[in-house]
């Protein structure tokens, strides 16, 4: 993906599957993981961890950044932010309000927390049950963002 950065990928998700439209649920992926490397030093590692737990499918992405900026976490999902710490990166602030909205679309839940090394990004999203018909439709809502049809 990065050829000058280190990912850890933990896979320990079996054949779980979840129901959803596939592009967007790898671009959210992709942002999280993007977002881990424009935050942290260039020598550093990125863990991408999946298991699962109960009935969901857990995603977590983390880097060795600097802190996320105190009292920010909720805001930084919000369309067009960008947080304290983002002067010297390119972005405009719509990556992390895309995110929110596919996860969220797939019935899912995102959320960022500071760690003592860095920053973890969240994802929890429902498993497709077992008997559950896993094709799905899609159409682009007023965001722009394909919604899913469950």
């Amino acid at each position: 993906m990065w050829p000058e950065r280190s990912v850890m990928f933990h896979d320990h998700l079996g054949d779980c599957v979840i129901k959803g439209e596939q592009a967007q649920f790898k671009l959210a992926v992709y942002n999280l993981l993007d977002n881990a490397r424009k935050y942290s030093p260039s020598d550093t590692s990125i863990q991408l961890e999946c298991h699962v737990e109960k009935n969901e499918a857990v995603i977590i992405v983390r880097n060795q950044g600097g802190e996320l900026p105190t009292g920010e976490n909720e805001d930084l999902f919000k369309k067009y932010y960008r947080g304290g710490n983002s002067m010297n990166t390119s972005g405009a602030g719509l990556g992390l309000w895309r995110v929110k909205k596919i996860v969220e679309q797939h019935r899912g839940t995102v959320n960022l927390k500071g760690t003592s090394f860095g920053a973890e990004a969240m994802i929890r999203i429902p498993l497709a049950e077992s008997d559950e018909d896993v094709s799905f439709a899609a159409e682009e809502d007023e965001t722009g963002i394909n919604k899913t049809l469950v």
